[in-house]
């Protein structure tokens, strides 16, 4: 197979590159720079890197010979004023690409959505990939829940594969995405949090569980998850690992979420950007990976403390004595 792989000095185009080397597939791979800390500085010489913003142009041959894509550009942002530019990445940009696949006539397409997608007002429910509930009223949410729908309602002669990730979790977040929750917490920009149960899960896992789908010729939407936890347990335990005092974070109400005012008789009003911080990871819903375990014996392995640990380590937050 060959295979090219967008987005790939990101967190999860990292490691889809490393499951896919170790799987022997020939790999080509798309990024905007190589970070100096990346897989891609550790892979050079194993795939046929293409230096290119996807979000500007299409290099003309980059599909040249390619079976699969494998989309994982993409932009995560929860900053107040980025949702033009959500959309010119998330939106457009995998529009054109996926046109161009169409035309080079590439048999698969593995578009990597969120569970941001599907899990809008979840309010306690288990989400699952028939879930009704509409996107996370976010910009991003919405962002991926556009390209998804315009993606399905094309007659495509490609297999098109969506995969939802949960918050996903490991080395080699270089920008970062996910790990800005660690940067955050660190550096104080975010003191309150809602508590709820959240899905979090290794980027590791994630890339194995694309590279299974593949193999078995899966197509339509498949969420990929792991631990359902409470978001109070993955703050302390984070805490703990970078030695910071836990009980510094103050739980609020879910309606802070939605007025970013504090609990009545407290003037104090939420910063705008902890606000928008909050209304991305302060969202509570309980996932399920059912159909990927059915239908590709998709398996996760990696336990919630040890993707914290492997993050923060990367990141330089783990203290000393970890």
């Amino acid at each position: 197979m060959n295979a090219l792989v967008t987005g790939a000095s990101g967190l999860l185009g990292s490691h889809v590159l490393k499951a896919g080397l170790d799987r022997g597939v020939a790999l080509r791979a798309t990024s905007r720079s190589v970070p100096r800390r990346s897989y891609l500085q550790e892979c050079a010489g194993q795939i046929v890197h293409v230096k290119a913003d996807l979000a500007a142009e299409v290099p003309e041959d980059l599909l040249d010979g390619v079976e699969t894509v494998i989309h994982c550009a993409g932009l995560a942002s929860s900053l107040p004023g980025d949702e033009q530019k959500l959309r010119r990445v998330n939106v457009d940009a995998a529009r054109r690409l996926f046109e161009k696949a169409e035309a080079a006539e590439v048999a698969t397409w593995v578009q990597i959505s969120s569970v941001a997608a599907i899990a809008g007002g979840a309010d306690g429910g288990v989400i699952n990939e028939l879930w009704q509930g509409g996107c996370r009223p976010t910009a991003y949410g919405r962002s991926k829940w556009e390209v998804d729908r315009w993606m399905e309602g094309r007659s495509s002669r490609m297999r098109v594969l969506f995969i939802h990730p949960c918050y996903m979790l490991g080395p080699w977040d270089s920008k970062p995405s996910s790990g800005a929750i660690f940067y955050a917490l660190r550096l104080k920009r975010v003191r309150h949090f809602v508590d709820g149960v959240k899905n979090f899960v290794a980027a590791a896992d994630v890339a194995d569980g694309i590279w299974q789908a593949i193999a078995a010729g899966s197509a339509g939407h498949y969420l990929l998850g792991n631990a359902n936890v409470r978001i109070s347990e993955f703050l302390a335990t984070t805490c703990d690992l970078m030695g910071m005092d836990f009980s510094s974070l103050v739980e609020v109400p879910a309606t802070v979420l939605e007025t970013g005012l504090m609990p009545q008789g407290d003037e104090a009003k939420l910063s705008e950007a902890e606000l928008s911080f909050m209304q991305e990871f302060c969202i509570s819903g309980a996932v399920s990976w059912e159909k990927a375990a059915r239908d590709f014996g998709y398996a996760p392995r990696v336990g919630l403390q040890e993707m914290i640990r492997l993050a923060l380590q990367y990141l330089m937050l783990l203290r000393p004595t970890q």
